[in-house]
């Protein structure tokens, strides 16, 4: 058993507790999840909203997307593909912004 004054147990003690940082990492990456699930219920709706647009669509290009029972799977999964784009375009945006705007030292 190792003395709780040596230099290896105080590094694995500290290694064992969570940081503030890690906190807030684990924080905003479960928000962005529920964001990401909360875009299912609202992509189902819209997609049956834009029923129209789907059906122009099939008449026009000859693309199945409507069947008997509505809108096909890949008219959902593209709804659902643009939300979550809508979703990660602006938060990739601030931090490419974020990053460039830093002075960046020569030294």
């Amino acid at each position: 058993m190792q003395d709780p004054t040596t230099p290896m147990a105080a590094t694995e003690a500290a290694v064992a507790q969570p940081t503030p940082a890690w906190r807030k990492s684990a924080r905003r990456g479960l928000l962005r999840l529920v964001a990401a699930a909360l875009t299912l219920p609202v992509a189902i709706v819209l997609t049956i909203v834009v029923h129209p647009l789907w059906s122009w669509l099939e008449r026009s290009t000859g693309i199945e997307s409507m069947g008997r029972e509505g809108p096909a799977a890949w008219c959902y999964l593209t709804v659902w593909g643009l939300l979550a784009l809508a979703r990660v375009v602006p938060a990739l945006w601030r931090a490419a912004r974020g990053a460039g705007s830093h002075p960046t030292s020569d030294a």
